[in-house]
């Protein structure tokens, strides 16, 4: 996961959390204090080590932007233009992750998962949300470049399974962060 993430676990740390785990490919981002930082390379990494730490956890943030499709072959090396390379690539689906934890989610798990979206509305992530099972979704605008991934910015939609949406308005990953931590215990709180 990139800076939402980091402020996400930042934020959980410093709100008390017991044990913090955050999963990154991006290892030139400073660790964040009293988390437990997982370095991994792809989306199969990522399945591993929420495979290793998933059934213990408390609340579960998905907030990495996973590419819906990936290679259906890793190159090691660069790939040239010339041979026309583009047209011998094949794709496939990657996992969905998020699908695959509120399968295995526990009565006493908290599952929060992020759609990065090219514009969106909360009628879909609702339904993405009872579709997958999950307790809550935090939906963002990736096409604005304000805002999202590689901003220090952010602006979402969390919308809740019961269908209530907060939305917090354009501020600094730190603040946005602490908004959803704000909604998640206020959640948990509910139960």
């Amino acid at each position: 996961c990139g800076k939402m993430g980091y402020a996400l676990a930042e934020e959980a740390y410093f709100r008390g959390a017991e044990k913090v785990i955050l999963i990154s490919t991006i290892r030139s981002q400073p660790q964040p204090y009293g988390v437990d930082v997982k370095y991994v390379e792809d989306t199969s990494g990522m399945k591993k080590v929420l495979d290793k730490y998933y059934s213990t956890n408390d609340v579960a943030i998905m907030a990495a932007a996973v590419s819906d499709i990936i290679p259906l072959k890793k190159y090691n090396f660069k790939l040239k233009k010339k041979n026309d390379i583009l047209s011998r690539i094949s794709f496939k689906e990657n996992e969905n992750i998020l699908k695959y934890l509120a399968k295995e989610k526990k009565k006493n798990q908290y599952l929060v998962g992020f759609a990065a979206e090219s514009g969106y509305n909360s009628r879909d992530v609702l339904e993405k949300i009872k579709d997958k099972n999950i307790d809550m979704i935090v939906a963002n605008d990736i096409s604005r470049e304000d805002i999202g991934i590689g901003s220090d910015y952010n602006e979402v939609d969390i919308v809740r399974q019961d269908g209530a949406v907060k939305k917090l308005a354009r501020d600094k990953k730190r603040i946005i962060a602490r908004g959803i931590w704000d909604e998640i215990v206020k959640s948990l709180t509910e139960l």
